[in-house]
């Protein structure tokens, strides 16, 4: 179990620019994620709904943000916080 400082040291080493999720509160995180494999990519939709899941590396996650993200729909992406 890495600890907050490993990890952030870790995160700009190997300049990792995605969203990072990190457990501070004990909660099992990928257990309230449905995280069955490593990685596990998930797509929010403006709601910060899951709207697509892709456990491991498969190109078809890339075809699904392709069929997602339009110029109509950039606007309209909000991150979570």
């Amino acid at each position: 179990r890495d600890k907050d400082d490993t990890w952030r040291a870790a995160i700009e080493k190997y300049q990792l620019d995605w969203v990072q999720l990190f457990n501070l509160t004990g909660a099992d995180a990928p257990v309230l994620y449905g995280v069955s494999g490593y990685p596990t990519k998930f797509v929010l939709d403006k709601n910060h709904k899951v709207v697509f899941k892709v456990i491991g590396e498969d190109p078809i996650f890339y075809k699904k943000l392709d069929e997602l993200i339009n110029p109509e729909m950039i606007d309209s992406i909000s991150l979570p916080n």
